[in-house]
């Protein structure tokens, strides 16, 4: 899959995951099903990675999430195009994500 391709992707949260604001941080917590691999709990102490997780939804694409970010933050567009791949690459391996489908080319 090509660069272009990749950031068309659409991505959702898992089933079973739950999302808590505690003081600065937002802590997302698996509860999954007996016989599946188990995933810590994680702690996303930042904004930009709070507003990620946020708009992860099962619509948005990973450009659709670099564009918002872009917007709601002063950043130039190949860091918040990096800080978003690998934060998504993060949260795949530590299985609280899935891909549901491709946005259109723009």
């Amino acid at each position: 899959m090509d660069t272009r391709q990749a950031d068309r992707v659409i991505y959702r949260k898992k089933e079973r995951i739950t999302a808590r604001v505690v003081g600065d941080s937002e802590v997302v917590i698996p509860f999954l099903p007996p016989g599946e691999k188990k995933h810590k709990a994680l702690v996303f102490p930042n904004a930009s990675a709070r507003a990620i997780w946020r708009l992860i939804d099962g619509k948005n694409t990973l450009d659709d999430i670099r564009e918002k970010i872009c917007g709601e933050y002063e950043a130039e567009a190949d860091t918040v195009k990096s800080d978003v791949r690998n934060f998504i690459h993060h949260l795949k391996r530590s299985g609280l994500i899935e891909l549901c489908g491709r946005g259109k080319g723009k």
